[in-house]
């Protein structure tokens, strides 16, 4: 039964948490525009994005070494 003294007061605190984080999302503009976003992945973007050009750095060394066999 003690268990529940304990409970309450922390279910109540992470609640109170939780509507303070939707009420600063809300007067952040979070959801402010609901229909762009699923319309925006129906298009490219207007500039595809520059992949950046890789460095030679030499020769690999052999991952394998041969077996030699006598």
């Amino acid at each position: 039964m003690s268990v529940i003294l304990f409970l309450i007061p922390i279910s109540l605190s992470l609640s109170v948490l939780f509507v303070v984080l939707c009420l600063r999302s809300i007067r952040a503009g979070q959801f402010d525009d609901l229909e762009s976003p699923r319309w925006r992945m129906l298009f490219d973007s207007e500039e595809p994005p520059i992949a950046a050009p890789l460095k030679k750095t030499g020769p690999r060394p052999a991952l394998i070494k041969e077996i030699s066999h006598d």
